[in-house]
């Protein structure tokens, strides 16, 4: 034998050392809270069980191929997770005692089978999850027509996130007036407000156009409505100041008589001076198309509107 194989030799007995000294650190450290009820809880029985069977396997193997370093190290951990389960079964826990040994673990299995999906349902679960809900269901009825596919497609993430979600709760569908489109809108608003991670907010973007095209044909309000989300979306994760291209839609008042009558009819809107006069702001949108539609709105109740390009966050480059 080699000098290398000796080395070798010696070293995987040192291994061994080493393995048992961990099973002891971490036994003699249970052992000593073995009668608290929170450690026995802590400690995964269906994890251990499942651990225990390519441990067993593998420890079996070295054994019938006359390993037995690979298989007195199997056996180490064999030993610590048959401790565990005895630790997790809490068979040293005041309110668990007089109780077959079968029966802790049976228990304590029931419990943990509840508790198996937190985790996942923690990563999967997003915050705002409501939100979301509510604007994937105005989306899928953006065409006044409610696909099986996206009926579906809607229906999963309710089901995945354990939401009560119900159609009936979301709104009609957009008719032919434009603002129709705000509260959608209005809703992707809401959601960013929350300040969700970046990551799903990108997820969101991409759910939103399988959603749209999982039918297969993108109607016209569908495509103006996803470059108006895209740009909310686009303008969240792009946190720079200055950067973006908005539009805002302003009315300009044509008189006094018209400038009261604006401040009558739409008291919300805010005012502020542009190129030496003074116009009423209807809103800042990241599309010209959406920001058209919701000016023609205005220029129906026969007020002067215009759409102006702004650079940033609203700083006016052109009117």
């Amino acid at each position: 034998m080699s000098g290398f194989h000796v080395l070798v030799d010696y070293m995987v007995r040192a291994a061994l050392l080493l393995t048992a000294l961990q099973l002891y650190l971490t036994i003699n450290k249970l052992w000593k809270r073995k009668h608290e009820r929170a450690v026995a809880d802590s400690i995964s029985i269906l994890g251990e069980f499942v651990g225990l069977v390519p441990v067993t396997l593998f420890t079996l193997k070295f054994a019938l191929d006359g390993e037995w370093e690979g298989a007195a190290d199997g056996g180490l951990w064999i030993f610590g997770a048959v401790f565990a389960v005895l630790i997790g079964s809490g068979r040293w826990v005041e309110s668990r005692r007089g109780r077959g040994m079968f029966t802790l673990i049976r228990e304590s299995i029931h419990h943990e089978r509840g508790e198996v999906g937190y985790l996942a349902r923690s990563f999967i679960r997003p915050s705002g999850a409501s939100h979301i809900l509510r604007i994937l269901g105005r989306v899928a009825l953006l065409d006044d027509h409610l696909d099986d596919r996206e009926k579906n497609f809607v229906e999963s993430f309710a089901r995945s996130w354990g939401i009560d979600f119900h159609w009936e709760d979301v709104p009609a569908a957009p008719g032919d007036d434009p603002l129709d489109f705000l509260p959608l809108r209005q809703e992707l608003d809401d959601y960013l407000a929350t300040s969700p991670p970046p990551a799903q907010v990108q997820q969101l973007g991409e759910v939103l156009h399988a959603l749209v095209s999982i039918d297969q044909n993108v109607m016209q309000s569908e495509s103006l409505m996803m470059t108006e989300l895209d740009g909310m979306m686009d303008a969240y994760l792009n946190t720079d100041e200055g950067s973006g291209l908005m539009y805002a839609v302003v009315l300009v008042p044509q008189g006094q008589d018209q400038d009261r009558a604006i401040a009558s009819v739409l008291p919300d809107l805010a005012k502020r001076d542009l190129n030496g006069g003074q116009v009423y702001v209807a809103g800042n949108y990241h599309s010209f198309d959406f920001a058209e539609i919701v000016a023609a709105q205005y220029r129906a109740l026969n007020f002067f509107t215009a759409v102006v390009r702004t650079e940033g966050r609203g700083q006016t480059a052109a009117a």
